[in-house]
């Protein structure tokens, strides 16, 4: 096991990390997008719609493989890996949830948040 922070486990976590945050970053700005289409209030502020696009367009960018040596590519399965996980985890805590309302455990039923 090599703890190396240049090329090791950490390293790699590290750059997955990163890799996640630009991912979650682009979806952030692609949700501004989405939210410019709602009626909002006079005094709420307004960026400009170019900056919202930049961003999805430079985080992409940043978490393309292109944008890493081919040592660095497993960030990749690592990231993969996690999002599996936290499918899973969803998956499980929906059919928890699913039951529990079935058994009367809970009122609102899994889905319906308004």
């Amino acid at each position: 096991m090599n703890l190396d922070s240049e090329n090791g486990i950490v390293g790699s976590l590290g750059g997955t990390t990163a890799l996640l945050l630009l991912c979650v970053f682009a979806v952030v700005n692609v949700s501004l997008l989405v939210l410019r289409r709602e009626k909002a209030p006079e005094d709420a502020f307004h960026a400009p719609t170019i900056i919202p696009i930049l961003g999805v367009v430079f985080c992409l960018f940043l978490a393309g493989p292109w944008a890493r040596s081919r040592e660095d590519w497993v960030q990749y399965e690592i990231a993969g890996l996690l999002l599996v996980i936290g499918v899973a985890l969803w998956a499980l805590t929906w059919l928890i949830n699913r039951i529990n309302y079935k058994k009367g455990i809970i009122e609102t039923r899994p889905g319906d948040y308004k």
